[in-house]
């Protein structure tokens, strides 16, 4: 007869010593960034005079991954942000590689608000569909980044949507707050008829929807990492997390300023969308 609740024990310990050792490595990899990003962030913020300047209409980036999914870029995430009540933008859209006719429905649609590149080549991603998931589109945000001349950046994933006033929101919030760091909450659908609202406050265990991230430009020092999946660890939440350990401003908005519906066909969401490529 087999003993369960011994075997149930062995196998909490098993897990328990490797969720320690996850846990540990983890640490190891903060203070590895932390060692250099936070001498970079205070050198920013001297640089920026900390807050920075209060322009009444300051230039914002949104930065935009993409990845052949020109029309969902085109039909649905562009147009909610040309929708913006807020003016002053630029629209920083960096491919993957694209081979699909991005580049060509983004010049049809004729506003010299937006600017495209397309990496020569798509990220070198893990094989493993969940671990691909975890960082799939790194360098192309990274890209994004670099590019951005927006004294704030905000930035919204290829198939999600803004509210008409939402950077107008955040704008206001972050400078309210002398925050350099803020988000809101999302109505994320996570399947065929269901939705639910993400974001939570930084309180030790907090989530960023990824398009709900709006930020000083000069936190692009905190670059996305293709490696994170080796931590178990999604390439945004990690990036948030250093950012918080060295100090960043974090403001969270309770309210609900994004959407992120299904992608056409799909029943799921993350890794499990079966597009998911």
């Amino acid at each position: 007869m087999v003993n369960r609740t011994a075997n149930n024990g062995v196998g909490g310990v098993i897990n328990g010593v490797g969720a320690r050792i996850v846990r540990l490595r983890r640490e190891r990899m903060y203070n590895r960034f932390a060692k250099t990003e936070s001498l970079l962030l205070e050198t920013a913020r001297s640089a920026s005079g900390n807050v920075g300047p209060c322009d009444e209409l300051p230039l914002i980036s949104v930065t935009i991954a993409t990845y052949n999914r020109s029309d969902l870029l085109t039909k649905r995430t562009l147009p909610s942000i040309f929708g913006q009540t807020y003016p002053n933008l630029e629209i920083i859209i960096v491919g993957d590689g694209c081979t699909d006719r991005t580049a060509e429905m983004i010049t049809e649609i004729g506003d010299s608000r937006v600017r495209f590149v397309n990496l020569p080549e798509r990220g070198k991603y893990p094989s493993d569909q969940r671990k691909r998931w975890m960082v799939a589109g790194v360098p192309p945000i990274n890209e994004a980044l670099r590019l951005a001349r927006g004294t704030w950046i905000a930035h919204i994933d290829d198939d999600d949507i803004f509210e008409p006033e939402h950077i107008e929101t955040m704008l206001r919030f972050a400078r309210e707050g002398l925050y350099e760091f803020v988000y809101s909450k999302m109505s994320k659908q996570t399947g065929t008829d269901s939705w639910e609202i993400i974001g939570s406050a930084p309180d030790g265990c907090w989530h960023v929807p990824h398009s709900n991230a709006f930020f000083r430009s000069y936190l692009k020092l905190f670059k996305f990492d293709l490696n994170s999946w080796r931590y178990e660890l999604t390439a945004d939440h990690q990036v948030w997390e250093r950012m918080s350990r060295c100090g960043v401003r974090v403001g969270f908005l309770d309210r609900t300023t994004t959407q992120s519906p299904l992608r056409p066909g799909a029943t799921s969401h993350k890794w499990m969308a079966e597009d998911r490529v």
